[in-house]
């Protein structure tokens, strides 16, 4: 009688989703950055590419896969530009950065390049996340708050509110019936606004109003009146960028990191005009804003403007996915999933997220999820 071999599909699923959850928890990383979680990911990335072995490299015909152009990117361009900052030191440089970027990079490779189940390290990941943020609020103590606002075992409460996002959008993605996904987004939406994050604020604005255009405003309709909003407003903001800077500043002195924020970003802009080269390809990982002025070893605190100073205008390309997904979530009426795809882009404006797991693993889970339901794009 032949028995059927064991297998153990389930294995890189379940340890992918828990190993990003337990990313979050950076105040209990030890002296070299690195956690449970870190080692969890760098695990599974391990068993990925030990089963991708004999494997041909999986290309969709129509689109490279956001895995693929990120491994490339990060092996081939970033990797030589950080190194020649590096040793010329320039300082915001980094190499610890870089390793940083290639975990989440080689992560998000193995798992599509393996064919691991996203669906179910979906699941996974929001179980073992709701997990945390239950312990952690009632059991954690002050490790877990950042004065009155909850971090939930991370170091910075923005991170937690990222986490909230990036599950919004992996619960859109993994669950079939509607109710489960609610259940999950309210608790993180709940636990979301005890972080206290303006950004968290930003998104969840941001979330509600893209679902209510999408479902209201005809698809023929949305793109002739949303170009010509987009267009004006950014119209507007030029003319009037000055008055609006002083406007903001004067709202935001208030908040945490408000008086800053606006040197921040000013100083990241200038370290990435500060050369032409620098303005094309960027300077490699790490950090180049600063408080006192550019190159100061601080991040921007914006992703798009810390993604110009790492890597220049070409860096930018890191955004090609959220809204090519956001686009194709749109396009096939997956409304939930458009408008959280719509807060993570919203939340990067106000925390820097390209170095972060949580923030690609969202994107993979919520690609895997449109090519399953017959999107003709790619991941």
């Amino acid at each position: 009688m032949r028995t059927r071999p064991i297998r153990f599909d389930w294995l890189l699923p379940t340890l992918a989703g828990v190993s990003v959850a337990l990313t979050l928890l950076t105040g209990s990383r030890g002296d070299a950055g690195v956690g449970v979680g870190e080692i969890g990911l760098a695990v599974c990335i391990l068993i990925g590419l030990l089963r991708s072995l004999g494997r041909p490299v999986r290309m969709e015909r129509r689109f490279l896969a956001m895995p693929h152009v990120l491994l490339i990117y990060g092996i081939f361009i970033m990797l030589p530009l950080t190194v020649v900052h590096f040793y010329a030191e320039t300082p915001g440089s980094s190499m610890r950065d870089w390793l940083a970027y290639m975990l989440s990079f080689l992560f998000v490779f193995s798992l599509h390049q393996s064919k691991a189940d996203l669906s179910l390290a979906g699941k996974f990941f929001l179980l073992a996340l709701t997990g945390i943020l239950v312990y952690q609020y009632f059991n954690g103590g002050i490790s877990s708050w950042y004065s009155s606002r909850f971090t939930a075992g991370a170091k910075n409460p923005n991170q937690l509110a990222l986490y909230c996002i990036c599950g919004g959008v992996v619960a859109a993605a993994s669950f079939k019936k509607k109710w489960v996904t609610g259940i999950f987004v309210g608790i993180l939406f709940l636990f979301g606004l005890q972080s206290r994050s303006d950004a968290f604020a930003a998104m969840a604005l941001a979330v509600g109003f893209g679902f209510v255009v999408a479902y209201v405003v005809p698809r023929r309709l949305l793109v002739p009146l949303g170009l010509p909003l987009l267009l004006g407003g950014a119209a507007l903001s030029v003319m009037y960028i000055g008055p609006l800077l002083d406007l903001v500043d004067v709202e935001w002195s208030g908040a945490d990191e408000g008086g800053g924020r606006m040197t921040l970003y000013k100083n990241g802009l200038l370290a990435w005009l500060s050369s032409i080269h620098s303005f094309l390809i960027g300077n490699g990982a790490g950090s180049f804003s600063g408080l006192l002025g550019p190159f100061g070893k601080s991040e921007a605190h914006n992703t798009p403007i810390d993604m110009l100073t790492i890597g220049g205008v070409l860096g930018l390309v890191f955004y090609i996915f959220p809204l090519k997904f956001m686009l194709d979530a749109y396009r096939e009426r997956r409304l939930l999933l458009f408008s959280f795809i719509i807060g993570m882009v919203v939340f990067s404006l106000f925390h820097f997220v390209a170095r972060q797991p949580v923030w690609w693993f969202a994107l993979l889970c919520a690609a895997f999820f449109l090519r399953r339901h017959s999107i003709n794009g790619a991941i």
